[in-house]
């Protein structure tokens, strides 16, 4: 068994419980079996991600070995180019980094898009991004950026904020997690050449980050 703890100050409220202090804690088995721990105390899954909602950010389970990865902003292609969100001045956009430099090669969000938010995500066949952009702090769309550099294009736009949006690896659907202009999230997915999309969770509380199987 492998076990992580992260340690949270809570003497100012920030998280949605009266501890001042907060151990979140992740067992794996060999099994593959996951326990999911707060303060001790086995809970679910979804219970972890609730009372990290708060923070106001997008998060991930993250896989062994990637934790550095994340913790970056970065995102690789296997066997192919790294892009990461970077901001000097005015909103953040995403770049391609050369890893052996680790300088920004190009940008492949323009100047004039609102700041880009991450964490963003490759297409299957590698050519562009998908990425959330803020327009303002309650409203955010997705666009999808072309890796060379030639510009994006709106992905998913309406009321609210429009988060996580991920492509099929058959490059034929898209889901992502909206809330409409409401405090909760639901998961959508339609087709990608467009017609309506369809809710596939209906949950109390934040239904956010999907992602799609390799196969």
């Amino acid at each position: 068994m492998a076990e992580a703890t992260l340690v949270f100050d809570n003497s100012e409220g920030w998280l949605p419980t009266e501890f001042t202090e907060v151990a979140v804690t992740r067992r794996a088995f060999r099994s593959g079996e996951n326990q999911y721990l707060i303060n001790g105390r086995r809970v679910r899954l979804k219970d972890v991600a609730q009372l990290t909602a708060s923070l106001g950010q997008s998060h991930v389970v993250v896989g062994q070995g990637l934790v550095g990865t994340a913790a970056g902003g970065d995102l690789r292609l296997p066997g192919g180019q790294l892009a990461a969100w970077w901001q000097q001045e005015g909103p953040a956009r995403l770049w391609i980094v050369d890893t052996g430099t680790a300088q920004p090669v190009r940008a492949v969000t323009s100047e004039t898009l609102s700041a880009v938010l991450g964490p963003a995500a490759w297409t299957p066949d590698g050519t562009g991004l998908t990425a959330e952009v803020a327009l303002s702090d309650d409203d955010h769309d997705q666009v999808l950026a072309a890796a060379d550099g030639s510009g994006e294009q709106p992905l998913v736009t309406g009321p609210g904020r429009q988060v996580g949006a991920t492509i099929s690896p058959d490059g034929t659907r898209l889901a992502y997690a909206t809330n409409e202009g409401r405090k909760d999230y639901d998961i959508l997915v339609r087709d990608l050449a467009g017609g309506e999309a369809v809710a596939i969770t209906d949950f109390p509380g934040r239904d956010a980050t999907p992602r799609w199987s390799i196969r």
